[in-house]
């Protein structure tokens, strides 16, 4: 069930970038497996040496790395090339481990053609168990033409 609904995600996504133009209820999502390595240089980079990122079998991803994953998607897919991160909430629900498999999702809930303004629904689930370990809400800007005719 859980492959049938990101196939779903992933038709809508593709519906919205051909079609061009952004829509209430546009999704695209994103799934990553961060290595050791990535994680290293992560706690380099953010200056945390919190022990409980690298000890143990499996050890628990930073929660401001894993929410990372959403500017991906929104500088890529949704809404795409030359959005500008304005605001994110985030809230951290379950941890999320290095040998998880992550797939987060960005939903579009409302758009502002006016002020190009675009509001986003945001979560992460382990692709897995399905349990949720993030949400939020993010909110962008993007004056890309194309996005609001």
């Amino acid at each position: 069930k859980l492959q049938f609904l990101y196939f779903i995600e992933m038709l809508r996504t593709t519906r919205a970038l051909f079609r061009g133009k952004l829509a209430v209820g546009d999704v695209a999502t994103f799934s990553k497996k961060f290595t050791l390595k990535e994680v290293k240089d992560w706690l380099e980079v953010a200056n945390d040496n919190n022990s409980i990122h690298l000890e143990g079998e499996n050890p628990i991803l930073p929660g401001m790395m894993t929410s990372s994953l959403f500017s991906g998607i929104m500088g890529t897919d949704l809404p795409g090339e030359g959005s500008v991160y304005l605001s994110q909430s985030v809230k951290f629900r379950s941890p999320a481990y290095l040998n998880d498999t992550l797939v987060a999702t960005v939903r579009v809930t409302k758009l502002k053609p006016s002020s190009n303004i675009i509001i986003m629904d945001t979560e992460i689930h382990n692709k897995q168990s399905n349990k949720l370990l993030v949400e939020g809400e993010a909110i962008g800007l993007n004056r890309n033409p194309k996005l609001w005719l």
